[in-house]
């Protein structure tokens, strides 16, 4: 399962680099667009980008928590190997570590985002300044 949600983290980032890409391109072609307009646009795609990927980390503490309800139930039925049970609560500190991962690969995604509209509002800025 934390392969499915590593791939499922790395479409999305990549699906987000693909939304900057498109911004950057229309940013190109876009002279009747002011520098704020641009800006605007970008904070608002990378605030919809944390949304999404702050998402799947949460996902990870939802599959942690189950796991943690089956193992205290299934840890009093006598039908239950109690190997298994603590297979369940292993899982669950499995998927705990893996939002921390996660959520210390978003911060830096993030961080990186905030550096690329940086230097795109720099450059916007620069190149509106040269064509007046």
């Amino acid at each position: 399962m934390p392969a499915t949600m590593i791939n499922a983290l790395k479409n999305s980032l990549k699906l987000a680099i693909l939304g900057v890409s498109i911004l950057l391109a229309t940013a190109v072609q876009a002279e009747a667009r002011s520098c704020s307009d641009m800006t605007n646009d970008l904070r608002a795609m990378q605030k919809a980008q944390t949304a999404l990927l702050e998402s799947m980390v949460r996902k990870n503490e939802s599959m942690a928590s189950t796991l943690d309800q089956y193992a205290q139930t299934f840890n009093s039925k006598k039908t239950v190997r109690k190997a298994d049970v603590v297979g369940m609560k292993k899982s669950a500190v499995a998927f705990r570590n893996h939002q921390e991962r996660e959520q210390k690969l978003v911060q830096r995604f993030s961080d990186k985002t905030d550096e690329l509209i940086s230097q795109v509002e720099q450059c916007l800025k620069s190149k509106t300044i040269a064509a007046q």
